[in-house]
């Protein structure tokens, strides 16, 4: 029968056996403390902007317009239409400023009434001798008359002012009528004749009590 062989090793034996390494130990891994990752991960994580600029697309140059080409027709009816406004637009002002004097003719002659009470200076270089007389009890002179007799002195009185105060508002609308321009315009003037008529007989009319 045969023997198995036992083995068995001796340290330090001296024999040619070999030695074994002692076993190597591993540093246990250090797990990150907490309190750095918690204040790793509490710090906000700041974010650069980069603008990013993007060329806007050239516009292709726009060539000029062509001058627009009218027929003689066209610049025939084109001057006939300058030339109406020309001539209508003046007049149209011309006209409404003449009919505005002669509205405001028309309030100050229905508003006015000669006075009950009118005074007379009995020398016309002077005021001291005044009478006062009832405008109802008087009656103009005819004008054939009136050539012969001096015309009356109406000094500035209270009696006086209402027809001081008229005498002078149709002598101003007069004015007006003067500055109206005509321009040569035929019924432009007609008109303001037909007004300054108007009005110059109402003038007449109160300087026959003067």
């Amino acid at each position: 029968m045969g023997h198995k062989r036992s083995t068995s090793t001796f340290p330090n034996s001296g024999t040619g056996a070999p030695k074994q390494a002692p076993p190597v130990r591993k540093a246990p891994s250090r797990s990150p403390n907490p309190s750095t990752r918690r204040t790793a991960s509490a710090q906000p994580t700041e974010r650069t902007r980069i603008p990013i600029r993007t060329p806007s697309p050239q516009q292709p140059a726009q060539p000029p317009s062509p001058e627009p080409q009218y027929t003689k027709e066209q610049l025939a009816a084109a001057e006939k239409i300058q030339s109406f406004l020309r001539t209508h637009f003046p007049r149209h002002q011309a006209l409404k400023q003449i009919s505005s004097i002669e509205r405001r003719f028309e309030e100050l002659k229905s508003g006015f009434s000669f006075p009950a009470t009118i005074d007379f200076a009995l020398s016309p270089s002077s005021e001291d001798n005044i009478v006062s007389v009832d405008t109802a009890s008087l009656r103009p002179l005819p004008p054939a008359q009136c050539a012969d007799v001096s015309p009356p002195n109406l000094p500035y009185t209270h009696n006086n002012t209402p027809l001081h105060a008229y005498d002078h508002n149709l002598g101003q609308l007069l004015s007006q009528l003067d500055a109206v321009p005509s321009g040569g315009d035929v019924r432009v003037r007609e008109r303001r004749k037909e007004v300054v008529r108007r009005v110059q007989g109402e003038v007449t009319r109160v300087e026959e009590w003067r």
